[in-house]
């Protein structure tokens, strides 16, 4: 079995290189005075907590075959620690996991560009800039901060009592996304193309949107203007109370649901096309017309309360639109 390790100590550069590591090891090293982390890799997956002391501690456990196929690099450069994967070519097999634990008082930029890893964090506040093919990323706890970006082609979502900053963008291809105890920024936009959308027990201003998938909001609230939509699929929202700025519901072939409780100042705004679905209010509406739209008639509906504010949009092609007060 050929199995080595060599560590490289530059003054000059303040630089730390571990050359590769053999089958069936453990390493650790420990780090100070680190503000941004970049993974670049194959299929290892990327796990963070929060260390009990102020340096940041990295561990690698893999397991591969055959032995020396795989090579793992670690290397301080200033500010930034970087991580590099290197397998030979050939029939290789086994698992990479790499685990970070970061001081809770820290704040660093994670980037990661991987094939097939995952991410999962815990109680973590961080800037994340994540592209990963088939991987997904978790976070419970802790916070996205502001201008974070989050791409993965088919891996799932997960964000689990999180505060998110602004202009902060997550999207997925294929896979889902699910939000639970999340508050998000100005700005916070999420979107996958072939799963679905859920939400639960949130807050914040968001914008959602699938093209295939259903989009579902339960036991929330949105302080700020917020946008929900699908191409296929069916959204359906229950919130506690309307927001006072505009909400916007809409799918082109799925049904749009709304639950609320309205109060006595609002203006809903209903529409759908004419030869397909129906409308269902509890309120009186105060104005019904038709309208023409590429080519085809569609109907609208709206009733106004109070002084007319904040408006909701409710719209659909070809499914229903439905309205309910909640208790």
């Amino acid at each position: 079995m050929n199995m080595w390790k060599h560590i490289f100590l530059t003054a000059l550069m303040g630089a730390v290189v571990a050359s590769p590591v053999a089958a069936q090891s453990e390493q650790t090293w420990s780090f100070s005075g680190i503000d941004r982390i970049d993974l670049e890799g194959t299929s290892g997956d990327l796990e963070i907590r929060l260390a009990d002391g102020n340096e940041l501690e990295l561990r690698l456990e893999q397991n591969v075959n055959p032995d020396g196929a795989f090579r793992g690099e670690v290397e301080q450069r200033g500010s930034t620690l970087r991580i590099r994967e290197e397998w030979g070519r050939g029939r290789n097999r086994g698992s990479v996991r790499w685990m970070l634990a970061v001081p809770a008082s820290a704040r660093p930029t994670i980037a990661m560009d991987t094939a097939s890893g995952d991410v999962e964090a815990e109680s973590l506040n961080a800037r994340f800039e994540i592209d990963t093919a088939s991987g997904g990323f978790v976070l419970r706890g802790g916070g996205v901060l502001t201008g974070s970006g989050i791409s993965t082609a088919s891996g799932d979502i997960e964000l689990s009592n999180v505060t998110v900053g602004d202009d902060v963008d997550m999207r997925t291809a294929s896979g889902d996304i699910d939000f639970d105890g999340v508050t998000g920024g100005r700005g916070f936009e999420f979107k996958t193309s072939s799963g679905d959308v859920t939400v639960r027990n949130s807050t914040g201003i968001v914008e959602a949107r699938s093209a295939s998938g259903n989009v579902d909001i339960y036991a929330s609230e949105f302080s700020g203007a917020s946008s929900f939509s699908a191409a296929s699929g069916n959204v359906t929202v229950e919130l506690a109370a309307i927001p006072a700025q505009e909400l916007e519901l809409s799918s082109s072939s799925g049904n749009v649901e709304l639950t609320a409780g309205f109060g006595s100042d609002f203006t809903l705004v209903m529409s759908k096309r004419q030869d397909r679905g129906r409308i269902r209010s509890p309120f009186a509406f105060t104005s019904e017309e038709t309208y023409e739209r590429n080519g085809q008639t569609y109907d609208r509906k709206t009733v106004i309360r109070g002084s007319g504010g904040p408006e909701i949009h409710l719209s659909t092609a070809s499914g229903n639109v439905e309205v309910r007060e909640g208790r």
